[in-house]
């Protein structure tokens, strides 16, 4: 049986600041080549590895090898996993292949430091996360997913795991896509190859606003905020603040408002705003940037692209968030 053709993105960073560290890094890993034919690429993080503009970048690479190999597996720092995940989840809308993100976790908090190879916990994770990474890339899934310990989990359903374990993710069951043991069991909720080619689209609108009403917040500091944006999204924890709020956006002309609340609204600002409908404030804000980014979006643009279920994304169980 011909091997599968793994393509591994190393993301600067733990360590690794080029190509040939990266190929050295693997050399440690001589089971691999049992289990795929791994090509290694690296990735400089810059533009800063938390912003739009390396998520196009990503994406773009990605794009390019597209057609060349059987899946996909990024090894990218710690903190900001969620986020490059997410938008890799809208860059690359329904992928017909996986695309596995996965890193280093752990006791080490995901700093930078140099990779050794001493036996303690940071180190092991490492390996099992990027073995495990591979052999989900062979597999028959077709999801932007991460993995951690024992769980494969859908990027856009992904939270922090408040535990110190080696799950570093956690998700409500139906991002949850697959579990670890002595192999690796997909779970039926996971998306499967398909020979329809994804949708690329890598643009991300930067130039937006992030605001946190939470009690005691002044809506009336709002115009200063966005003034100069593209649009907002709103992250609402004191739901008795949603009229105002929304009242001043239209009264005011302000760009579009996308809240990321999980509580029902009034019916009556429907036509306002947008309530985003994401259980995550990752996939949330991505999909906002991603939105904005493909179209030089009316309100109602941006609205279907929220009401489409794109990535997994959409939280909808028990009703309307």
């Amino acid at each position: 049986m011909k091997q599968k053709k793994v393509a591994i993105f190393f993301i600067e960073g733990y360590g690794i600041k080029n190509l040939t560290q990266a190929k050295f890094w693997l050399a440690n890993f001589p089971e691999l080549i049992a289990m795929a034919e791994i090509k290694p690429f690296f990735v400089e993080a810059t533009p800063n590895i938390g912003s739009p503009d390396f998520w196009q970048t990503l994406v773009e690479k990605i794009q390019k090898e597209w057609i060349k190999y059987d899946g996909f597996v990024v090894f990218h720092p710690a903190d900001s996993i969620i986020y490059t995940s997410s938008a890799v989840s809208f860059g690359v809308a329904e992928p017909n292949k996986p695309i596995v993100f996965t890193g280093v976790f752990g006791v080490g908090g995901g700093k930078t430091r140099k990779p050794s190879r001493q036996n303690n916990l940071e180190e092991l994770s490492s390996r099992a996360n990027l073995i495990n990474a591979i052999q989900v890339a062979t597999m028959d899934i077709a999801e932007v997913a991460l993995i951690s310990g024992n769980r494969l989990i859908r990027a856009v359903r992904a939270e922090r795991s408040a535990d110190q374990t080696l799950n570093a993710f956690e998700s409500d069951d139906e991002g949850l896509l697959g579990k670890i043991d002595f192999s690796i069991h997909i779970l039926p909720q996971a998306k499967k190859r398909i020979k329809k080619n994804p949708h690329f689209s890598p643009h991300f609108e930067k130039n937006i606003a992030v605001i946190d009403i939470f009690p005691g917040f002044s809506a009336k500091n709002i115009p200063a905020l966005v003034k100069g944006k593209r649009g907002a999204l709103i992250l609402v924890r004191d739901a008795s603040l949603i009229s105002e709020t929304a009242d001043l956006f239209k009264k005011n002309n302000l760009p579009i408002a996308v809240f990321h609340i999980k509580n029902n609204i009034s019916p009556r600002l429907y036509d306002d705003i947008i309530a985003s409908g994401i259980f995550t404030i990752e996939a949330a804000l991505t999909k906002f940037m991603w939105a904005l980014g493909r179209k030089k979006s009316a309100l109602q643009d941006v609205r279907l692209i929220f009401s489409q279920n794109i990535a997994g994304e959409r939280y909808e169980k028990g009703g309307r968030l």
